[in-house]
């Protein structure tokens, strides 16, 4: 049992650490390792509890601190898992996992200060500690600090603040006549100004769970979860960054939305770029994990700001150039 143990944590700490370095290097597969090896953890804290307990012969309180210490392990895992992905109720095993946790630590505590016993790190308690500092650190990654979060913030508003503008202006601009052609520019700004706010106020909705009422209400600077990353991944379908998914409001709708947005505007030789990119690495990134996968909600929301007032800005180009060329046109007239 205890080189089975050394052999399977062995293998399941290199798989594991491999997740995570292809993760960092935004390298294709990194989902399936880490999903695979913390599985495989999780199963593993069986034979580690097992291996534990025979080591301790006849002793059954060690024996019931091992059971619960093994069945706190293998929530524990699960949920760094849910963590790392972004699927929902990683919260609620975290924190059971970690009652367990503490639990065993206790009774563990209480045990070798009464016995007097030297603690032997089995081999499989080895690997497992090392497992579940690579996962804690997984998630670590793409954290972000208190400061560049408020920084990030303040430009969101900003630019929120822009398009509010911009958009006002462009309404007036359009009230005035302006040709089919343009017309449809300003519907599809319209749209897709509707869109984005949408998604925004879905984002607000989930990250802070407040009513879609207060959402559609408020911006960002009312919002508490501006360093959640969690639920901007998982709505946006980003969960595998190297295999979007589909659906309503995902990262891979918004990009049909500014297609149709482009078909219209590219006439006048304008457009939003959506282009995938290549990173320092080499590696191929395509463009909605590029923007939106594993930011914190107030990154997302400054990209998604971003968006719109780039929209406004073309929407403002193509109505203001109609109406100069529209006086131009009147003052040749007069003069004629």
């Amino acid at each position: 049992m205890k080189y089975l143990n050394s052999i399977l944590g062995g293998f399941i700490t290199t798989m594991l650490m491999a997740g995570i370095v292809f993760k960092i290097m935004h390298w294709p597969g990194s989902s399936i390792l880490i999903i695979l090896s913390a599985s495989l953890l999780s199963i593993y804290m069986i034979p580690v509890a097992i291996g534990n307990i025979l080591s301790y012969k006849n002793k059954t309180f060690i024996g019931i601190c091992n059971g619960i210490g093994a069945f706190g392990g293998m929530i524990l895992a699960v949920g760094l898992l849910f963590k790392i992905m972004h699927w929902p109720g990683a919260g609620a095993m975290l924190f059971i996992s970690t009652l367990f946790a503490l639990t065993a630590f206790i009774l563990f505590a209480i045990l070798f200060m009464a016995s007097k016993e030297r603690i032997h790190l089995s081999p499989g308690t080895f690997f497992s500690t090392i497992c579940f500092g690579l996962l804690i650190y997984g998630i670590s990654i793409g954290g972000t600090t208190l400061s560049s979060l408020k920084n990030v913030t303040s430009s969101a508003i900003k630019i929120e603040e822009n398009y509010n503008q911009l958009i006002k202006i462009n309404e007036a601009i359009s009230t005035k006549s302006t040709p089919e052609e343009i017309k449809q520019v300003v519907e599809s700004t319209a749209n897709l100004n509707k869109y984005l706010n949408t998604l925004k106020s879905i984002l607000y909705e989930q990250a802070d769970a407040i009513p879609k009422e207060v959402a559609d209400t408020i911006s960002l600077q009312h919002i508490a979860s501006k360093d959640n990353y969690d639920v901007p991944t998982r709505i946006l379908g980003l969960s595998n960054p190297d295999a979007p998914q589909g659906g309503q409001f995902t990262a891979l709708e918004l990009k049909s939305e500014l297609a149709e947005f482009n078909h219209i505007t590219s006439s006048f030789g304008m457009n939003i770029s959506m282009k995938n990119t290549s990173n320092i690495h080499g590696y191929h990134e395509n463009w909605e994990s590029r923007l939106f996968y594993h930011y914190t909600l107030a990154q997302v929301i400054l990209t998604l700001n971003q968006i719109q007032l780039e929209a406004n800005i073309i929407c403002n180009s193509i109505l203001t150039n109609n109406l100069l060329e529209s006086h131009s046109v009147s003052l040749n007239d007069s003069i004629n």
